[in-house]
């Protein structure tokens, strides 16, 4: 490489480097306290809900999930309309059940910023009808959590089941 070269190679990238900044504004760096902090508030959150659907309580199954146009869930493959498609049928899934029986085996928490969290978890579940007939399985449910004004809340999700 002539020196030319090198020289006008060296000033271009020394002005790139100097004057070309990251915008440092949208990018966050959790400290361990802040992961810690939200890692506890998730779990709570989650926590809450399974013991909504333990004491067959369709509200405080339905609080977990994010009440918004940006809202996604999919089940087994397919996916909900928008919120109120899964509140319709948590509706009927409660109303035609005398008991759910929930307990979590595995939950990760994975805080990106300090109000977007990724989670991964395993439930093993047994849901009782009214007309007698029983379903269970093992549940793997992801989710991206947004801390919203009502709290951490479930803004897209996903579950399959593996039937028992």
């Amino acid at each position: 490489m002539k020196t030319a070269d090198f020289f006008l190679l060296f000033t271009c990238a020394m002005f790139l480097f100097t004057n070309c900044k990251v915008d440092q504004k949208n990018q966050q760096v959790l400290t361990n306290d802040q992961i810690s902090s939200i890692s506890k508030e998730i779990m709570s959150v989650t926590d809450n809900w399974g013991a909504a659907n333990n004491a067959h309580d369709v509200n405080g199954s339905r609080a977990i999930w994010l009440n918004s146009k940006d809202f996604r869930m999919a089940e087994n493959g397919s996916f909900f309309a928008n919120y109120d498609s899964l509140s319709n049928y948590l509706d009927r899934a409660f109303a035609a059940s005398d008991s759910l029986k929930f307990k979590w085996i595995t939950r990760e928490i994975f805080p990106l910023t300090k109000d977007l969290a990724c989670f991964a978890a395993t439930f093993e579940f047994s849901l009782k009808f009214k007309d007698g007939n029983k379903w269970g399985g093992t549940n793997a449910f992801t989710a991206t959590f947004i801390n919203s004004n009502s709290g951490w809340k479930v803004l897209n999700g996903h579950e399959s089941t593996k039937s028992q």
